[in-house]
Formats: C-alpha cells, structure tokens, sequence
C-alpha cells in the first residue's frame, strides 16, 4: 500500500490447485474479490534507524519477498538492501524485469541482488550463503541484519541453520511458509 497505484495479486499455478486454478481460469477484468486483512507476520516492522535487510528466496517464495523489499525501499531510504535468489532459469524467475530496473534506479549499493540460476551457477547451499553473508557484511562487521527467507521448505531449513551457525539471533530471521509440512 501506498507503493504501488492499485493492489496485485500473483498467482502461481498449482496442478490440482483448486484456488489457482479458479483465479487463472475464471478471473476476468473487472471481477471483484473480498479479501480479510493482512495478518501475517512476514512484514518489516518499523525502524526509524537504518539496518541492513537480506531477502533470501527461491521459485515462487520471491513473490512476498518482492514487495518488502520494495517497501524497504520506499520506507527505509537509509536501509541497505541484499536480495538473494535463487531460480531455475530467467524465464521462470518473477519479477525479473522489475529487480532489474529497481537494481538501477536507486543509489549505487542500496539494492544488491544476487541472483542465482540453476542452470548456470547450481543451487543454493549453506557455504555458498555463508560465503555471500559474510562477504556483503565485510564492510560492516558490526551489522546486526535481519533475514527474510521464503521459498521450498528445505531451502529456508538450510537458510536458517547457516545464518544460526553464523550466530545471527532467531529474533532477526522471519520465514514466510506457504504450506505446512505434516
């Protein structure tokens, strides 16, 4: 709100999915949707002092990702930004464009993006974060980040021990789940 000129949703296509595929199928311009109020907790809070915000997402786990941080963006304008992705290919990778044009068109190191593709560069895994995390913080040591991780459960799991074997507090690490592991 107050960042983008109307509301959007992104929906990605689950087979079976009954909610997807109802959106995908059926929604035509001009349909109005009811929705309740937002009550997660996978929002920035608010800080009147600057910090550095690192957003760590995979597949479709950047699509909440992307709008905080371009709230960060607006609301924080003292906050430094890291963007961690990781995606199988360009064309599979939302937003691509738009981090692309939010990468330049804001001060030169305020918006670092990291992207990692499958297909060149492999997955993810806990050096190559530890590596990334304490490289970005090389200038900065004293840093107290605060994680945002979202994408495959395994993915935020190995998200989350790195940054906890690298002593960040549970307090600064929010993980946003999209389904419930049984």
């Amino acid at each position: 709100p107050g960042i983008d000129p109307v509301p959007a949703i992104t929906v990605k296509r689950v087979i079976n999915g009954e909610i997807s595929r109802h959106l995908l199928d059926h929604l035509r311009v001009g349909d109005t949707l009811d929705s309740l109020p937002p009550t997660g907790r996978f929002t920035l809070g608010s800080t009147a002092t600057p910090q550095t915000l690192f957003f760590i997402a995979a597949g479709s786990g950047l699509v909440p990702v992307y709008s905080l941080v371009k709230q960060a963006l607006t609301a924080h304008p003292h906050t430094r930004i890291f963007l961690m992705t990781q995606q199988h290919d360009i064309a599979s990778s939302p937003f691509h464009a738009q981090l692309l044009t939010l990468t330049t068109r804001h001060s030169p190191g305020r918006l670092q993006w990291i992207e990692l593709l499958t297909v060149r560069d492999g997955r993810l895994n806990n050096w190559l974060l530890e590596d990334r995390v304490l490289r970005l913080l090389e200038d900065d040591p004293a840093a107290s980040p605060h994680f945002y991780l979202c994408g495959p459960p395994a993915f935020m799991r190995m998200a989350q021990f790195t940054l906890r074997l690298l002593h960040f507090p549970d307090t600064n690490i929010k993980k946003e789940n999209f389904t419930v592991e049984y």
